[in-house]
């Protein structure tokens, strides 16, 4: 009776030895699935921060070019109602600012599109800059458009 007395007692070590090892495996597992948990969590969060300001970015710049639009049009009509040698000095510019126009839209546009594909903050922060940088030239050769030929 003692042998099984000893024998019951080394089984029941060796179980509760077996169980308590387990404990801190199953403690990392469950903190694993609690972290990939936040971190999907972080992830969609961050998504939508970033669909976000890319739409409110997106608005303002369509915003921005529908006015540039105006203006070329605006001048335009100016031109038209203007001599020819007027015309004929402003004709290449405003070409050439409708044309930088509707290529920024396409960046835009294309940027839009391939987003999708690639969310990196870095490229983000870099198109931007860039965007920003040549609305800024675009915007700046539009308000002098015409203004070295008035006479």
């Amino acid at each position: 009776m003692k042998k099984q007395m000893s024998f019951l007692v080394a089984i029941g070590f060796a179980t509760g030895s077996i169980l308590t090892s387990c404990q801190p495996s199953e403690r990392k597992v469950e903190n694993a699935k609690e972290n990939v948990e936040e971190a999907k969590a972080d992830l969609a969060e961050a998504k939508m921060e970033y669909t976000e300001e890319w739409e409110k970015y997106q608005n303002d710049y369509n915003e921005k070019f529908t006015n540039n639009e105006n203006e070329i049009n605006t001048f335009k009509a100016r031109m038209d109602k203007s001599d020819e040698k007027f015309r004929e000095r402003n004709r290449d510019r405003v070409n050439e600012l409708e044309l930088k126009n509707r290529n920024l839209r396409k960046k835009m546009d294309d940027y839009n599109t391939s987003r999708r594909n690639d969310r990196s903050n870095d490229k983000w922060e870099e198109f931007k800059r860039e965007f920003n940088h040549d609305m800024d030239e675009l915007g700046a050769s539009l308000k002098t458009l015409g203004n070295d030929n008035v006479k």
